[in-house]
């Protein structure tokens, strides 16, 4: 809970196009889903490029082991490209809608 806490007040004013980013626990309180929508590939692409430079990425990945990450949405080549280091699974948006 603490780091999640912690990761809110840096971002916020940095991230211009990111319209959600939550920190969700399970009942059990073991796990975390952490999820991160943006207006574009291009904003997806800051953020990645933020969080590596900035500072919280080390505590970030000290506190956390991820077991997924997948990427929703028609995303770019280039972010597609950017992330791949992630071990990102991509999933294209075929029908519904989202916000």
């Amino acid at each position: 809970r603490e780091i999640s806490k912690s990761r809110r007040a840096p971002w916020s004013g940095q991230q211009y196009h990111t319209y959600d980013y939550g920190y969700y626990l399970s009942p059990d309180q073991k796990k975390i889903t952490l999820i991160e929508k943006y207006a574009n590939s291009e904003a997806a692409i800051l953020h990645a490029n933020n969080f590596e430079s900035g500072p919280n990425m080390e505590p970030f990945l000290a506190a956390f082991t991820i077991e997924s990450f997948v990427l929703f949405g028609n995303s770019s080549d280039a972010l597609r490209e950017r992330i791949k280091a992630y071990g990102v699974s991509p999933r294209e948006l075929i029908g519904g809608w989202t916000n």
